[in-house]
């Protein structure tokens, strides 16, 4: 008997097995891809991670570059306190500054008014002390009351209006100065440890230009300020009289030197322990 198809049925086809057979192949590549492009590598980096650190230690970035500069061996000196951290330096350029972008008029002789719109060179050196709480015309007045010959009296002066309107004169701030402040070369080295620092104090004359004999002008106390002309040469906070306001644009070479001082608040507190002067006011401190 024959087993072929019965008359009217059609023949059942074969199933194909090459859907199987691709699927599987693309599971394998897949497979390798992921080896050869994540997992191989991780694994790589782990074990390299771990061979640099068992056989040496990993290089460490200092925040301040990969070495030290080296600074010259020659021209260095020992470095001096920053003026900016002395509050009695910080109060001259303070009210230096003010003088200057209020216009302060330059005078002659003194004006016995911490507030006023016009003054000298050592009313500038009396508002900046008053800012530290220092009182300068009355340090002045008790100075002269106990060393009057250093000031060219023959005896001590009596306690009047007019005593207190004339004690705080160019000449007899220089005499004080003279004795507490820290008298410095008057030579402007860039190098030098004892050259201008910012709210240092200094006497100066102005230039005589030409060939005429130069004549004795007239002394005025000037504030060195915190910047310099094109040649590095520090400027100066004047009132000058031949100015018609103060300034803050003439430098050093531009007068002759006579007197450097430096007055810190160590000086100031010389000063009290001699004189009997009021304390300083307490300082703010800070709520903790």
């Amino acid at each position: 008997m024959s087993k072929g198809p019965v008359l009217g049925q059609r023949r059942r086809a074969r199933s194909s097995q090459r859907p199987k057979q691709l699927f599987v192949l693309a599971l394998m590549l897949g497979g390798v891809y992921l080896w050869t492009t994540e997992i191989g590598d991780d694994l790589a980096g782990a074990k390299r991670s771990l061979e640099k650190t068992t056989s040496r230690p990993s290089l460490v970035v200092r925040p301040a570059g990969p070495k030290k500069v080296r600074l010259p061996a020659r021209g260095l000196l020992a470095a001096q306190p920053m003026a900016a951290f002395d509050p009695v330096a910080r109060a001259m350029l303070a009210t230096a500054r003010d003088h200057v972008a209020r216009g302060v008029i330059a005078t002659i002789g003194s004006v016995p008014d911490l507030d006023a719109v016009k003054g000298s060179g050592a009313d500038l050196v009396e508002r900046a002390l008053h800012q530290v709480g220092f009182p300068l015309r009355t340090a002045v007045i008790l100075h002269r009351y106990r060393e009057p010959h250093a000031y060219g009296l023959r005896r001590r002066p009596q306690a009047s209006e007019g005593e207190r309107r004339r004690a705080l004169s160019g000449r007899n701030l220089r005499v004080f100065l003279d004795r507490f402040a820290t008298q410095l070369p008057t030579e402007w080295r860039i190098a030098a440890a004892d050259s201008y620092l910012p709210g240092d104090l200094v006497t100066i004359r102005p230039r005589q230009v030409g060939k005429q004999a130069p004549r004795k002008s007239r002394a005025m106390l000037a504030v060195v300020g915190e910047r310099t002309d094109t040649r590095g040469v520090s400027l100066l906070y004047t009132l000058d009289p031949a100015d018609p306001k103060a300034r803050a644009d003439h430098a050093l070479a531009d007068y002759v030197i006579v007197e450097h001082y430096r007055l810190h608040r160590a000086e100031l507190d010389r000063v009290r322990a001699l004189l009997p002067l009021p304390p300083p006011p307490r300082e703010r401190g800070t709520a903790l």
